[in-house]
C-alpha cells in the first residue's frame, strides 16, 4: 500500500521522525552547508589566469600605475601584443596606421581599456579552451547536445550585451560617475560564475537549467535548488580565486539586487548599472541567461539610479551593433548586427512558444479544477438535504465521486473503500464500494485490530509494513496499533479476501482528517496521476468530502449535535457559492497574473521590430504586413492588459467625487463620441437623489461604468438607457442601475455573464472582457455588481457600494 500525500512523489515512502523537529532541522542546515562548500571546492579546479594578465590586472587596477611596466609585460605576450594593435585598429581606423606598437596602444586605448580587453581576451581563451578539452574527455559532449543545455555562444554575447549597455548608459549619464570602461568590465563578467559552475559540475548545471525551463524560474533559483549554491556566489569565489578588482567581485556576487539592498561599497553605482543593463538584455532577448521566469522590470530598476526607462531604452536601437562590434574586437564569436537583431526575434519567438505550453498546461489544470468543481457541486448536492444523509449513504457518494474522477482521468478503480476512526483508541470502520454495482457491497465493519508486537513480515516479500508506517504517520503515528495488525484487519474485512480481493500490496490511501483526534481515509487501486489530486482542488475537494463525512458521523453518534450539523451544511453551502463563484476566474486567475508580464515584453519587441520593418521595407504589400503585425500585437497588448486589471487590479486612488456629475461626464463623452455616423441611443442621467460626494478612483469607476453603458447600448435599445443613482434606505449603500429596453439576454447569457471572454454575439462582438473588469473594479472599491434581465423587455445592472460617504471616508482615515 502506497500514499498519496502533496509532500512526496507517487510510491515514495514517508519515514517516521527519529529525531526532535529542530535536531532534524540542525541535521539539515549542517547538510546544506556541506553540500554548498563541496561545490564551491569543484571551483578551485578551474585554470587561472596567466601570470601575465594578472599581472597586468594587478597593475592597472593601482591608481599610481606603472606605464612601462604594463607595456613591458604585454609585448611579453605576443598574442596579447597582437590583440591589442587588433582592437585599436578597428577601434579608431583612422589611426591604424599610426599605431604600430604596443606602446601606442595602450596610450591610445588607457588603462581601463587595456583591463578590459586583457580580462575579457583571457577568460574567454583560458575557459573557452578548458570547456572545449573537457567536452573531448568524456560524455558530456553527447550529452550537451539537447534542445536545454548551456549555450556558450548565446552567454557570450549577452555578457558582451550587458558589458557594452552598462558602458553606454555609464558614457551617457555621466552624473552617475561610474567610468564607462570599468562599467564594460564589470557587465562582462557579472555572470562568469554560470560559467564556471557549469566548468566545474557539467551535468549538474544541466539539470539547473532544464529544472529552470520546465518550471518557469530565475536561474539561480533553479541552482539553489539543485546544487544549494547560485551562480553568483560561485562568481565571488572564482574573483577570489582569480584575485580580481572589488568592483568585480562584487558585481559577480551582487548584481541582481536593487541598489537598496547593496552594502554601502564606493562601486555601488556600478553594479546597480550593470544590473539594469541586464535586465535591458533580458527584454531584449540579447543572448543566453539561462532564466526563464518573467525578466525584471526596468522601470524601478532605474529609478533607484535616478534614470527613466526611457533613457535606458533609448541605447536600445544602437546596442545590436555595438555588440557585433565589441565581438569583433575581442574575437568572440562574431557576427553582424542584423544576424544578432534576427537572434532576438527568434529568442521572442521562442518565448512565445514556451507561454503557449505554458498557456496549454494551464489549461489542462484549468479543466481539471473544472472537474474537480463540479464532482464537489454533484457530491454537495447529492449529499444535500433538511434531515442530512446516514453514513452509509455518504461514504457511498464519496466512493462515486472519487471512482467518477478515476474514470474521468482514464484510470478506473476496480476496487474502493473508506476507513475511519471518529477519535483516537475506538475500532476503524470500513466500507468496501463495488463500482462496477455502484453500491456499498458489505456493512461496515467494527473492529479493533489486535497483534503481538513482535509480528513483522516475512523476509524477500515485498514491504508492506513500510507503506503502512506512511499511512500511520497520515493517520495520526500510532493509531493504527501496530502495521501487520492493520494489514490483516484490512484482508480480513474486505468482501472476497483471498479468493477474488484485491493485493493490500497494491492499493493507494488517500486520507483525510475529519477533525482533531479523528481520521478517515479512500483506500484504493487507482493508478491516478498526482496532477489530478493535487495543491488547492485536491485540498478543496478532500475537505468537502471530509466535512460531510465527519457531519453523518456526528448526526449518527448523537442527535443533539443538530445545531452544529446545521452550521457544517450552511459553511458546505457557503463552500459551494464561493467555488461556483471562482469557477469563471479559474480559467483566468495565475494565467493573467503569470502571463501579463511575460507576454508583453514578447509583444513590445515584435511590435516594435515590426514597425522598424514597416518604415525600412520598400515593397507596399511587405510593408501592410508588416504594418498588421503590429495592429495584431497592440491588439493582443491591450487584451493582456484587460486579463491583466481584471486578475491584479491596481489600489484605488480615491477622491470625493459628485457621483452625478460623474456619470453625466461619462453619458456626454459617450453620446459625443457617437458610432459610424449613425445616431446614438439617448442616454438619460438621474441622480440627483444622491447630494453626498463619493470617495471613489475617478478613473477606475468611470471605467467600470462606461463598460456597463457600452454593453447596455450595444442591446439595441429601443427608447434608449437611463442610469439612476440612488441611495438605499435599508442600509445606506449607494446603489447605481443601468437600465435599457433592448433585447434583453438568455438565462445561458444572464449566467455566464461576468465569465471572461464569454459573449453570445456572433459579429462584431467585443472582448468579452468588459463585464469582468467592471465587476472587478466594483468590488476593488468593496461592492458588489448584478444583473437582472428578461428578453424583449431589457436589462438592468445594478453597482452598488458600502462606505462610500466622503465624511465616513474621513472618519476611517482619522480613526486609523
Amino acid at each position: 500500500m502506497t500514499q498519496t500525500s502533496t509532500m512526496s512523489t507517487p510510491g515514495e515512502v514517508a519515514r517516521t521522525p527519529a529525531a526532535p523537529a529542530a535536531a532534524a532541522s540542525s541535521l539539515e542546515a549542517g547538510e546544506r552547508s556541506r553540500q554548498v562548500e563541496a561545490v564551491l571546492g569543484q571551483l578551485s579546479g578551474l585554470p587561472t589566469l596567466s601570470a601575465i594578465a594578472a599581472r597586468v590586472m594587478s597593475l592597472s587596477s593601482t591608481d599610481d600605475a606603472n606605464f612601462d611596466e604594463i607595456i613591458q609585460l604585454i609585448e611579453a605576450d605576443p598574442s596579447l601584443s597582437a590583440r591589442m594593435l587588433s582592437m585599436c585598429r578597428r577601434a579608431d581606423v583612422a589611426a591604424a596606421r599610426s599605431i604600430t606598437t604596443v606602446r601606442r596602444a595602450v596610450v591610445h586605448l588607457g588603462l581601463e581599456a587595456v583591463q578590459s580587453a586583457v580580462l575579457s581576451v583571457e577568460i574567454y581563451e583560458v575557459l573557452g579552451q578548458a570547456a572545449v578539452a573537457r567536452e573531448k574527455r568524456g560524455p558530456i559532449a553527447a550529452e550537451a547536445t539537447g534542445p536545454v543545455g548551456f549555450d556558450r555562444v548565446g552567454f557570450w554575447r549577452r555578457a558582451v550585451g550587458v558589458a557594452c549597455a552598462a558602458e553606454e548608459l555609464a558614457r551617457q549619464h555621466k552624473a552617475l560617475k561610474v567610468k564607462p570602461d570599468e562599467a564594460f568590465t564589470a557587465g562582462l563578467v557579472s555572470d562568469l560564475g554560470k560559467l564556471a559552475l557549469d566548468w566545474a559540475l557539467p551535468k549538474s548545471y544541466r539539470k539547473c537549467v532544464e529544472l529552470a525551463h520546465v518550471r518557469g524560474w530565475e536561474i539561480s533559483q533553479a541552482e539553489r535548488q539543485v546544487l544549494g549554491v547560485d551562480h553568483h556566489l560561485a562568481g565571488k569565489r572564482l574573483g577570489e580565486l582569480w584575485s580580481l578588482p572589488h568592483v568585480m567581485q562584487d558585481s559577480m556576487w551582487l548584481g541582481g539586487q536593487a541598489i537598496s539592498a547593496l552594502p554601502n561599497v564606493a562601486h555601488r553605482l556600478t553594479i546597480a548599472l550593470v544590473t539594469v543593463a541586464s535586465a535591458l538584455c533580458r527584454r531584449l532577448h540579447i543572448g543566453w541567461s539561462g532564466s526563464a521566469d518573467t525578466p525584471p522590470t526596468l522601470a524601478p530598476l532605474c529609478a533607484e539610479i535616478g534614470l527613466e526607462e526611457q533613457q535606458v531604452m533609448a541605447i536600445a536601437p544602437g546596442l545590436h551593433k555595438a555588440i557585433a562590434a565589441r565581438c569583433a574586437e575581442l574575437g568572440l564569436d562574431p557576427a553582424a548586427p542584423e544576424a544578432l537583431v534576427v537572434e532576438s526575434i527568434a529568442s521572442a519567438n521562442r518565448q512565445l512558444t514556451r507561454l503557449h505550453e505554458l498557456c496549454q498546461q494551464r489549461v489542462q489544470h484549468g479543466r481539471t479544477g473544472q472537474k474537480i468543481i463540479e464532482s464537489i457541486a454533484s457530491f454537495t448536492a447529492a449529499t444535500a438535504g433538511p434531515a442530512g444523509k446516514r453514513t452509509d449513504e455518504v461514504v457511498c457518494q464519496i466512493a462515486r465521486s472519487f471512482t467518477a474522477i478515476a474514470r474521468w482521468a482514464n484510470a478506473p478503480a476496480t476496487f474502493c473503500a473508506v476507513i475511519s476512526q471518529s477519535r483516537e483508541g475506538e475500532p476503524w470502520r470500513l466500507w468496501q464500494y463495488e463500482p462496477a454495482r455502484d453500491a456499498l457491497i458489505s456493512p461496515a465493519a467494527d473492529s479493533t485490530p489486535q497483534a503481538p508486537a513482535s509480528e513483522q513480515p516475512s523476509a524477500g516479500s515485498p514491504s508492506p509494513a513500510r507503506a503502512v508506517d506512511s499511512l500511520e504517520n497520515a493517520l495520526r503515528p500510532g493509531s493504527l496499533g501496530g502495521t501487520m495488525s492493520l494489514m490483516n484487519w484490512l484482508r480480513e474485512n474486505m468482501a472476497g479476501s483471498s479468493a477474488v480481493g484485491p493485493d493490500v500490496r497494491t492499493l493507494t490511501v488517500l486520507p483525510m482528517t475529519l477533525a482533531p483526534g479523528s481520521s478517515a481515509a479512500i483506500v484504493h487501486d487507482s493508478l491516478l496521476p498526482e496532477s489530478v489530486l493535487s495543491g488547492a482542488s485536491r485540498d478543496a475537494l478532500l475537505n468537502t468530502w471530509a466535512r460531510t463525512l465527519a457531519s453523518a458521523l456526528q448526526a449518527e453518534g448523537s442527535r443533539r449535535l443538530s445545531e452544529e450539523l446545521a452550521h457544517a451544511a450552511r459553511r458546505l453551502s457557503e463552500a459551494q457559492a464561493q467555488l461556483t463563484e471562482a469557477e469563471s476566474m479559474a480559467r483566468l486567475g495565475e494565467l493573467a497574473a503569470g502571463a501579463a508580464h511575460e507576454m508583453n515584453n514578447p509583444l513590445t519587441v515584435i511590435s516594435g521590430r515590426a514597425q522598424v520593418l514597416a518604415q525600412r521595407t520598400i515593397d507596399a504589400k511587405d510593408r501592410a504586413d508588416a504594418q498588421q503585425i503590429s495592429a495584431a500585437a497592440a491588439r493582443l497588448s491591450d487584451l493582456v492588459t484587460s486579463m491583466h486589471l481584471i486578475a491584479r487590479p491596481p489600489a484605488p486612488n480615491r477622491q470625493g467625487i459628485a457621483v452625478g456629475e460623474l456619470i453625466s461626464t461619462l453619458a456626454r463623452q459617450i453620446r459625443n463620441a457617437g458610432g459610424g455616423g449613425k445616431e446614438p441611443p439617448a442616454i438619460r442621467v438621474e441622480a440627483s437623489a444622491v447630494r453626498q460626494r463619493a470617495m471613489l478612483d475617478p478613473k477606475l469607476f468611470a471605467r467600470a461604468l462606461g463598460e456597463v453603458l457600452a454593453n447596455a447600448l450595444q442591446s439595441e435599445p429601443k427608447t434608449g438607457v437611463t442610469i439612476r443613482a440612488t441611495v438605499d434606505e435599508l442600509d445606506g449603500r449607494l446603489l447605481i442601475e443601468v437600465r435599457d429596453d433592448g433585447q434583453g439576454m438568455s438565462d445561458h447569457a444572464l449566467k455566464h455573464a461576468f465569465d471572461p471572454f464569454f459573449s453570445e454575439k456572433k459579429a462584431g462582438r467585443r472582448s468579452g472582457l468588459g463585464l469582468p473588469i467592471a465587476r472587478s473594479i466594483v468590488q476593488l472599491h468593496g461592492g458588489d455588481m448584478w444583473m437582472t434581465s428578461e428578453q424583449g423587455v431589457g436589462t438592468s445592472v445594478f453597482l452598488a457600494l458600502k462606505g462610500w460617504r466622503e465624511e465616513s471616508e474621513g472618519a476611517d482615515r482619522a480613526a486609523a
